[in-house]
């Protein structure tokens, strides 16, 4: 028998959406919008906004602190 163990790179928490960058991210990412680029779900809009789900985001958090 062979049990698989994987660990889900992306959880909501209620309106809350959590990233395990690492999952996403090549390592040749020079800024913030490189990196959001590659997450599922989250948008660049052409006014340089945040978007899942066609909702701007109000608040972006790093490490669970707040970033912007």
């Amino acid at each position: 028998m062979v049990e698989v163990t994987y660990e889900m790179p992306v959880s909501v928490k209620g309106d809350t959406i959590v990233y395990d960058t690492d999952a996403f991210v090549s390592g040749t990412e020079k800024k913030l919008k490189d990196v959001l680029e590659n997450l599922p779900g989250i948008e660049i809009n052409d006014d340089g906004q945040i978007e899942v789900e066609g909702k701007t985001v109000s608040k972006v958090m790093v490490e669970g602190k707040d970033f912007f």
